[in-house]
């Protein structure tokens, strides 16, 4: 294989990096990549169990004078969120990516990098490989499907674990450990709506180039969501000029800002229609953040018959869904009592997509460390599907993980830090309001022992995850790796 990455160390670290990054791994595709590990398990000779949702442990044997020590517990995820360039031709169920290596940071030519969580399978690997370094009992859990719902960490079967102590490998800001997240839901609505027959003049109105960015750990920054603001131009178009929706089509997962959105009206002014929307969205863009600024809307004329379709909403359906989508809970609805910039809960209106047999199905990602709160929002969507006849279904709800403050793999944490990296700022311990497999896999390991285990993540510096601008720090990934196995020494 010829690497991109040249005159880092350890070399294989990155080399690791770059072998995965070749094998497509989108959740619910993981069958290859667990393929890999076992491969990669077999012929180390190291023990390894894989269970029915291609979830890998592997486990290998402490190093000479750390046998009574006890194991160690590595974790991360094989999955990727899959998200390209509008204009990227990039198949992600064969392609390998295309990484570029330049000014110190790695990215991904038009599509999303896969360094969440590849940093993690690449020094997982990396560690059972090296029979230089000193360590207790290692165990590393590849885990399925967790930017889908964390499928996998959620039918794993714990008892399994031996460890007492835990590293999740899944965070991306350097320096910066985190010791506690956010529980979640994912929310679908199904709309079913009155339709009649195709006709009139059409409009393709596209929003985008906007920031995005995951909908946890950037949903406080305030970015705009392409649903929400299409649907408010097309709201104020329709208080004013009537129209019907044929379609309307945004975002791909639930955990990512959507960026861009594209619905199809029929109206009876086009001149009228277009001048309008520019002007709205001309307005709208004194509310834009720095990081959207961006953003446009481009509109194109087409006629009834350029279209497959041939129905489109009636004007009662097409004022309901978009009353609804306006209505709508997004973005953060509740921040920390004791750290005000801290989201304590959140919404993320993620996708909406219509169907030819006429139904659209509209989808959230609900957030809270607590779990009423989570309740609470769903009844809100479900109380607004109720008026303007939806019909709501949840499904993929997952524990938080409540913070412990100073336990001893803090302690280690922050003393290891200080010890490597004097001359860079950090490091800080946080909670994440994002969903993480540690509150998961620790919920599960109460429920098999009654008590816990400690547990932080860590990781590297990494910037604009879920997103096509997706970037990784190599010289971080260095300092995370002696990180990773200046702990490990010492536990």
């Amino acid at each position: 294989m010829n690497y991109v990455i040249s005159g880092r160390e350890p070399e294989n670290l990155f080399h690791f990096f770059e072998q995965i990054s070749a094998i497509p791994r989108e959740s619910g595709n993981e069958n290859e990549i667990a393929d890999f590990v076992c491969d990669f398990a077999k012929k180390r000779g190291l023990e390894y169990i894989r269970d029915n949702y291609n979830n890998v442990l592997v486990r290998k044997r402490a190093a000479a004078g750390y046998e009574n020590h006890p194991a160690v517990l590595l974790q991360g995820h094989l999955d990727m969120v899959c998200v390209a360039e509008r204009e990227s031709k990039h198949d992600f169920e064969k392609d390998p990516l295309r990484l570029v290596s330049e000014d110190g940071w790695l990215h991904a030519d038009g599509t999303t990098l896969g360094a969440d969580d590849g940093v993690a399978v690449a020094a997982m690997l990396a560690v059972l490989d090296d029979e230089t370094l000193l360590h207790p009992e290692i165990e590393c859990l590849f885990t399925t499907e967790e930017e889908t719902g964390m499928t996998g960490a959620m039918n794993f079967d714990a008892s399994e674990i031996r460890a007492s102590v835990m590293l999740n490998l899944d965070s991306e800001e350097e320096g910066a450990a985190t010791i506690g997240c956010a529980g979640g839901a994912d929310v679908n609505v199904r709309v079913s709506p009155e339709y009649v027959d195709l006709y009139g003049k059409c409009l393709t109105v596209t929003v985008g180039g906007f920031a995005g960015g995951h909908s946890g750990t950037d949903i406080d920054k305030e970015r705009i969501n392409a649903i929400t603001l299409t649907a408010r131009l097309l709201s104020s178009l329709y208080n004013i000029m009537p129209f019907n929706l044929v379609s309307l089509e945004a975002g791909s997962v639930n955990n990512a800002i959507p960026t861009d959105a594209e619905a199809v009206i029929s109206v009876s002014d086009e001149a009228s229609a277009v001048a309008f929307l520019e002007d709205m969205f001309g307005r709208v863009g004194d509310e834009f953040t720095e990081a959207d600024k961006g953003g446009y809307i481009k509109i194109k004329k087409t006629g009834a018959a350029g279209f497959t379709r041939t129905k489109m909403f009636t004007f009662k359906s097409t004022s309901r869904i978009l009353s609804f989508i306006n209505l709508a809970p997004c973005g953060v609805i509740r921040r920390n009592k004791q750290d005000f910039v801290f989201a304590e809960a959140s919404s993320n209106l993620a996708s909406v997509h219509s169907f030819d047999s006429g139904d659209m199905d509209i989808s959230f990602l609900i957030r809270s460390s607590l779990d009423v709160t989570i309740d609470h929002t769903v009844e809100k969507l479900k109380t607004l599907a109720v008026l303007t006849g939806g019909a709501v279904s949840v499904s993929g709800k997952y524990p938080g993980w409540a913070p412990v403050y100073k336990t001893p793999l803090q302690n280690l944490f922050i003393n290891e830090y200080k010890t490597l990296f004097s001359d860079i700022e950090g490091p800080s311990l946080t909670p994440i309001h994002a969903g993480l497999e540690c509150g998961v896999i620790y919920s599960k390991i109460v429920s098999c022992r009654g008590a816990g285990i400690d547990v932080i993540s860590i990781g590297p510096e990494i910037r604009n995850i879920h997103t096509p601008e997706e970037r990784m720090s190599l010289d971080s990934f260095e300092r995370f790796w002696r990180l990773v196995t200046a702990m490990l020494e010492k536990l």
